[in-house]
């Protein structure tokens, strides 16, 4: 049973979208499921990890390693971090919203984990579309600030592609 579930590890078949109260039910089916919980090894009996904007009972908050170096190339000073760990897509706008309102340029390299590539290709289907104001408002109070939320909440456009299968690094500038 378990080679199964195997199959579609790290695929994009692997992500599950739940929202509301049935957030509660699936925390409730990770911890009791046998399924999803390891048997032998380092993570024998540890259920699967849950990453949120927000803490939540039963939570622990994780903070991020950022390192910062100064390079000086052709006599002018280049400022790089290093943030390491599991980064929100919330964490990249706010990064992004505060260089903005700080220095003139910047560009930012991102290596994403391979197997959190499912979570970067879900897509709604037309016919579960709620208006956008009603997207917004459940998300109030889940800790993310207005912009972000209004990112997360826009309707996806016809014609713009979905994020590759393969891609190593996205580079922002």
């Amino acid at each position: 049973e378990r080679e199964k579930f195997r199959n579609v590890d790290n695929t994009p078949t692997s992500l599950v979208y739940i929202e509301g109260m049935e957030i509660q039910g699936l925390v409730n089916f990770l911890l009791n499921s046998r399924s999803c919980i390891a048997t032998t090894g380092p993570l024998a009996g540890v259920p699967p990890t849950l990453l949120a904007p927000v803490a939540f009972q039963g939570g622990t908050l994780k903070a991020l390693k950022a390192k910062g170096t100064v390079v000086h190339q052709d006599g002018e000073p280049q400022y790089s971090m290093e943030v390491l760990g599991p980064i929100m897509p919330h964490t990249i706008h706010q990064l992004t919203s505060l260089l903005c309102s700080n220095v003139d340029s910047y560009s930012i390299s991102l290596q994403p984990v391979t197997s959190t590539l499912p979570f970067s290709r879900f897509t709604h289907h037309e016919s579960s579309f709620a208006p956008q104001a009603f997207a917004e408002e459940n998300l109030v109070d889940c800790g993310l600030d207005s912009n972000v939320r209004a990112l997360i909440c826009a309707p996806h456009t016809p014609g713009e592609p979905n994020l590759p299968d393969n891609y190593r690094e996205v580079t922002y500038k």
